[in-house]
């Protein structure tokens, strides 16, 4: 099996903010999407940041530089529809 090259460092302005309401480790298409762009972003030379909700699991985004996860007001006490989205 190949090894794929290292990813070259970022250039100035090469920085970019991912912001996703799904992310790994949710087993959705949504989350997977998230996941194969972080991963060719970050092989072109971006310095990725995700930003998404606590809803879809904890941990690290391969590729990525940072995972920020937030609080979701899909789930929240504050939405009244939130049983909808227990699945998530």
């Amino acid at each position: 099996m190949a090894v794929p090259p290292a990813a070259p460092p970022p250039a100035p302005g090469r920085e970019l903010l991912l912001v996703a309401q799904l992310a790994p480790p949710s087993n959705l298409s949504a989350a997977r999407r998230v996941a194969g762009l972080v991963k060719y972003l970050d092989r072109l030379g971006y310095r990725v940041t995700v930003l998404t909700s606590m809803s879809s699991g904890g941990g690290a985004l391969p590729g990525a530089a940072h995972v920020v996860r937030t609080r979701d007001l899909l789930v929240s006490p504050l939405n009244w529809r939130r049983e909808s989205f227990a699945s998530l």
